[in-house]
């Protein structure tokens, strides 16, 4: 069976490109608790859409872009 996960590796490739060079300033200008992006690290499929929709505000991409289907 398939599921979508957060790609960690996408998300940290964006994190370069936008100059965001650590997790918790990430999780600051998502407005996310630094929580939730260290657990997406060892439980990438366990997220919310909202959690999705704010990374991709702050890294300016689109879903497809830190998602995959495993």
């Amino acid at each position: 069976m398939s599921r979508i996960v957060i790609n960690m590796d996408a998300i940290e490739a964006r994190m370069i490109q936008r100059k965001i060079g650590t997790k918790r300033l990430l999780a600051q200008r998502a407005d996310l608790a630094e929580s939730i992006l260290y657990r997406l690290t060892s439980r990438p499929e366990r997220t919310s859409l909202s959690t999705v929709h704010k990374l991709c505000q702050v890294l300016e991409c689109n879903p497809g872009d830190i998602l995959v289907l495993k």
